[in-house]
């Protein structure tokens, strides 16, 4: 009962991505899910970077203050190379809670997307009788 409930759960998020967002936002979040189950499978542990929420680097010629101008290394641009489970170093977990506070600022900004879809979903319901 479980697997079923988990696989109907990320069946109606996907299909809320393709309503709401469209077909390339819900290829690419199926890119990122897929990349990190195979992480899973693999063993290597369970790796996100800013990139993977985002789908692009960092935007300006400096993420850090200690990063040289136009640093064009992974590491200068927000890659996490470590897992979860092998640990962050303070840079690496640095750029992880980047990526938090712009999750939740997407939160506060996108609530009424979120409630226009819930009415849309509503709207559409209404008729339907069991």
């Amino acid at each position: 009962m479980t697997k079923l409930l988990t696989f109907c759960t990320i069946k109606n998020i996907i299909k809320s991505i393709f309503i709401s967002k469209g077909r390339q936002d819900t290829l690419m979040f199926l890119g990122s899910l897929q990349r990190i189950v195979d992480c899973w499978l693999l063993g290597e542990g369970l790796s996100i970077g800013y990139d993977d929420c985002i789908n692009k680097i960092l935007p300006g010629d400096r993420a850090l203050a200690w990063c040289s101008p136009y640093d064009s290394s992974l590491q200068g641009q927000g890659f996490i190379n470590s897992s979860y489970f092998q640990g962050l170093n303070p840079i690496e977990y640095f750029f992880y809670c980047q990526g938090d506070r712009e999750g939740l600022v997407n939160i506060g900004v996108n609530t009424s997307d979120a409630g226009y879809i819930q009415r849309c979903i509503s709207k559409s319901m209404q008729d339907v009788t069991i």
